[in-house]
């Protein structure tokens, strides 16, 4: 296991392909992105996200879906 992660790490990188991929997962974000209040709870609804996991004593806040918004939850939800 170890041999693959410092593989995978010091693999060669072809840019032309990195750039293709993020353009590609932009566009059908772009595509997909919730503005409405309506949008953003259809996405909450059909995309998970980490509902309910408690945080440490001491956090600003108890669980992590409390450190966004329901937009930025729904934004970060669906990519």
């Amino acid at each position: 296991m170890a041999n693959f992660i410092v593989q995978s790490l010091i693999a060669p990188v072809k840019y032309k392909n990195l750039q293709n991929a993020f353009d590609k997962v932009k566009d059908e974000y772009s595509k997909q992105e919730p503005h409405t209040d309506m949008e953003i709870n259809k996405v909450l609804k059909k995309y998970s996200y980490p509902k309910d996991f408690s945080l440490p004593r001491g956090s600003d806040v108890d669980k992590v879906d409390k450190l966004f918004s329901k937009r930025q939850l729904a934004q970060l939800s669906l990519l």
